[in-house]
């Protein structure tokens, strides 16, 4: 997992992080919220502590592995409200990036909310050097305005970048790949764009397929996404499509190009509830029915 709410989180070298949130009884002064970095034996190695919220206040925050796992991520915001949370715009997010073996800061960004860098509802992700911001605009019906996406990026020292923009509200957020590279999805079409505006790849795939999980390798050099199609439904009996697996590509950066194709007919499934590249990306684990399967994928 590159990012959770809670639990536990993978850096590299088969050190994990936990996630704790209750005090111990017998250590009154300690944090109520801490990450502690475990080695490969389990052995305890760093804290951490997460920052606490004032009394009323509802923390919404998330941790988050980089693609590479060069870093770890701590984004942590400060919401008001009862049953619907609104980001405090007083307050707004705060970003820091932590060195994965010692859980020193390396970073900070504070992020205002979603007036910067646009009006809408707002995915962020992050990379060692940068964050992408996706941008979703719903149609406005008194004004006219169809939806729309837009993603944006930036180093985090520097100024936001509009890399992409179409129309339709529905597109997944942009990912990062490598420190500087994200991948984004809008429907049956797959963009890979650099944090300074270059355009990689630009593909639509085929009629009613459309895209679903991006994984990255952690070496930067490739990338899985799956590829999905939506099958029965019934609009008279209000039931809705389900999503249908067909394929995981697996796509080469250096090369620019595909290298691998895992359709249903060969996975023997047309049902995936997971998959990912090993760290060097010459390998591909998918589970399916609560069994793993390993492929070896060409150099």
């Amino acid at each position: 997992m590159r990012r959770t709410e809670a639990g536990l989180i993978a850096t590299h070298d088969g050190k994990f992080l936990v996630r704790t949130d209750d005090r111990p009884p017998d250590q009154p002064l300690r944090p109520n919220r801490i990450l502690t970095l475990y080695s490969p034996k389990f052995e305890p190695l760093k804290e951490f502590p997460l920052p606490s919220s004032a009394p009323g206040e509802y923390e919404m925050w998330q941790v988050y592995a980089t693609a590479t796992r060069r870093s770890i991520v701590v984004e942590h915001g400060v919401g008001r409200g009862n049953e619907v949370v609104l980001l405090d715009p007083a307050r707004g997010i705060d970003v820091r990036w932590l060195d994965p073996d010692t859980l020193e800061p390396k970073a900070n960004w504070a992020w205002a909310g979603p007036e910067t860098p646009g009006p809408g509802e707002t995915g962020l992700d992050f990379s060692d050097a940068g964050v992408a911001a996706t941008l979703r605009r719903r149609a406005n019906l008194f004004t006219g305005a169809p939806g729309s996406c837009e993603v944006a990026v930036r180093r985090i020292d520097g100024p936001w970048r509009s890399v992409f923009r179409s129309d339709g509200f529905n597109c997944m957020n942009a990912e990062f790949v490598d420190e500087d590279i994200v991948v984004f999805s809008h429907g049956g079409e797959i963009h890979l764009l650099g944090i300074d505006g270059r355009v990689l790849l630009d593909q639509r795939f085929g009629k009613d397929e459309f895209t679903h999980e991006v994984r990255p390798s952690a070496n930067g050099r490739r990338f899985a996404i799956a590829i999905v199609t939506s099958k029965g439904g019934n609009a008279l009996l209000d039931i809705g499509q389900h999503e249908v697996f067909k394929r995981i590509m697996v796509f080469d950066i250096p090369a620019n190009s595909w290298v691998y194709t895992l359709d249903s007919k060969a996975a023997e499934s047309k049902y995936v509830s997971d998959f990912a590249l090993s760290p060097d990306g010459l390998r591909l684990a998918v589970m399916r029915h609560g069994f793993v399967d390993l492929y070896e994928l060409p150099e």
